[in-house]
Parts: structure tokens; sequence; C-alpha cells
């Protein structure tokens, strides 16, 4: 694996965990959203400004199709917030598996920005998109306790900030096909995570499945490799 690839694991499963520390945060789903990318675009801007970069995004506004794909996706998942229709919630997988694709399409083709700005300015735009959401909603009123202040800062600096951080990185430097057989690990990891620590049981075509993409995934790799 080369470095591009472990990073992008890496995210996976942070991203995988998200789940694990959510459940241990009293708030609302949107709240958690909110301010997960709140902790995490304050991180990701502070590191990036302390190492002395500076944005350069104004500059190459051709590449700015590529937040719009972001927030796409963000507007598509917000009816995950709340309850609805079953068709509905059909029809928004189907549209953030799009965006999804399109996401990664779009973040090759914007060579000019990439590293820590492309993940800074990605998960600036997210909070701000959920931002407006919960505002919407629900106001500015938020039910914070402080037994939520650990798990929200570790999900909006670890989980969040590192991990888009790692994803953003990783993702314009591998293959389509690399990223679109390894994202499997998310969910995968979600799973796996459920059954250790929240004492989940796998039913036996999911432990099936698992192999199967972990077959995959390591199979595609090598693949890649000797090509």
């Amino acid at each position: 694996m080369n470095k591009y690839t472990i990073r992008y694991v890496a995210a996976l499963l942070l991203f995988g965990s998200n789940g694990i520390v959510a459940s241990m945060i009293t708030m609302n789903s949107r709240e958690i959203v909110m301010f997960r990318t709140l902790i995490g675009s304050v991180f990701l801007i502070a590191l990036y400004l302390v190492n002395g970069h500076k944005f350069t995004f104004l500059k190459h506004r051709k590449s700015f199709s590529f937040f719009a794909v972001f927030l796409g996706i963000i507007l598509v998942n917000s009816n995950a917030f709340h309850e609805s229709a079953d068709w509905i919630g059909i029809f928004c997988a189907l549209m953030s598996a799009l965006m999804y694709a399109s996401m990664v399409s779009c973040n090759k083709k914007a060579e000019e920005i990439s590293g820590m700005e492309n993940a800074t300015l990605q998960l600036t735009i997210a909070f701000l998109a959920v931002f407006i959401h919960v505002v919407y909603q629900q106001g500015l009123h938020f039910d914070l306790q402080s037994s939520d202040l650990l798990p929200l800062l570790i999900l909006g600096f670890v989980n969040t900030g590192i991990g888009c951080f790692l994803y953003f990185s990783s993702i314009g430097k591998l293959r389509v096909q690399t990223i679109a057989i390894l994202g499997y690990l998310e969910p995968l990891s979600a799973i796996l995570f459920s059954v250790i620590f929240l004492q989940k049981h796998m039913l036996p075509l999911q432990i099936a499945g698992a192999v199967l993409i972990l077959s995959g995934a390591m199979g595609a790799e090598i693949g890649g490799r000797r090509r």
C-alpha cells in the first residue's frame, strides 16, 4: 500500500467509527452533524494557517464546480436529519451515491486545490450548509449536556477534522477503481465496530458480505499494483 491508500483507509475507518462516538452524545443528529463540522473546520483552518499556508481557491474559480458538488451532497442528505417516507429515503440514497461519484471526479479535476486546503474548504462549506438547515429546523436553541463535550470533541477533531484531511488529501491521488472498492470499508467497519463496542450481532449473510468486501479490496489493490 502506498501512503495515499493508507490515508484513505484510515479515513474510512475513522468515518466508520462515527456511529460509535455519536451514540455517546445525547443531542439530535442534525445538532451533532453541525457541531462536528464546526469543530472539524475550525481545527483545519487553524492548522492550515499555523503552518504558514494561504488560501488560493479564489485564484482557481473553475474549481468551484467541485465545491458545488460537495454542497449538493450535504443538501441531498439533509433529509436524513429527520424522519421521512421510505421512498424519499431510497431516492436520497441513490442521489447520495450519484453525488459521491461526482465528488470523486470533481476532486480529480480540481488539481490546483488539494491537500489540507481542499479538506478545509469542503468541511467549512459543509458546516455552513448544515448550519442553515439547523437554523431553519429549530433556530439557535441547542440541548448540549456536559457529558456530550468529550465525545463531541473527539467526533469533531479526530473523526471529522483529521478524517476529512486524510480523505480529501488522498482521493485525488488514487485510481477511481481503488476508491470505489475500498470505499466499502466504511460501512463494513461501521458494522464491525458496532459488533465490537455495542454488542450487535452479525447475520451469516453479513459475515459473507464482509469477507467478499475484504477480498475484493485486497484483490483490487494487488491487481492495480501489478498493472
